[in-house]
């Protein structure tokens, strides 16, 4: 749970607010993408596993789901399969360059000492990139630390991440993940 937040900026004096109470909670997305699909299931909604997506068509005002074994219609598409699905190819094939967002994120190990220090508060940095903010929300074993930039040219964006890093005063970490990618926004039917 979350009480704390440290909002930094380039120029300026931070922003740093303890509200005695809880203002988040960070989960762990498995767990979290569990529990929407019960709830989902609960309320009445067909859970379909297993199908692999082979095509995406906009089609006005619907959207054409083909799967390996059957196809789907529908208003709407929600898109919650990672960046470098294929929702998110779909979206990318015709959508400009503005609809789209840079990101960079990492799983970072700390030290106990730094588990401890971080457990009831989040960072944001603002001013770290012209069009974006660079965060680091804890989670109870590791901190998911990344930035994203919303111009579409971005530069130094790998620079910029270790400058936020830096900045965060670790005692002792390790990167053990990294990934980046181009994030489709909204289409006006697909939301990621």
């Amino acid at each position: 749970t979350i009480s704390y937040a440290d909002i930094t900026c380039v120029e300026g004096d931070p922003y740093r607010g303890n509200y005695g109470q809880t203002i988040m909670y960070t989960v762990m997305r498995d767990k979290f993408d569990l529990i929407l699909m019960n709830r989902a299931e609960g309320a009445g909604a067909d859970i379909i596993q297993g199908l692999e997506v082979r095509q995406i068509q906009f089609n006005g005002n619907t959207v054409n789901v083909s799967t390996s074994s059957a196809n789907f219609q529908s208003r709407f598409i929600v898109g919650a399969d990672g960046a470098g699905s294929i929702v998110s190819r779909a979206l990318n094939n015709g959508i400009i360059k503005h609809d789209r967002a840079m990101a960079i994120e990492t799983e970072v190990v700390v030290s106990n000492q730094d588990l401890k220090k971080w457990e009831s508060k989040i960072s944001i940095g603002l001013g770290q990139l012209l069009f974006g903010y660079a965060w680091l929300f804890p989670k109870s074993d590791h901190f998911p630390i990344g930035l994203i930039n919303f111009s579409h040219k971005p530069k130094d964006l790998k620079e910029r991440y270790w400058g936020f890093l830096n900045s965060l005063n670790l005692n002792h970490y390790t990167v053990t993940k990294w990934s980046s990618s181009f994030i489709s926004l909204c289409n006006g039917q697909t939301i990621l």
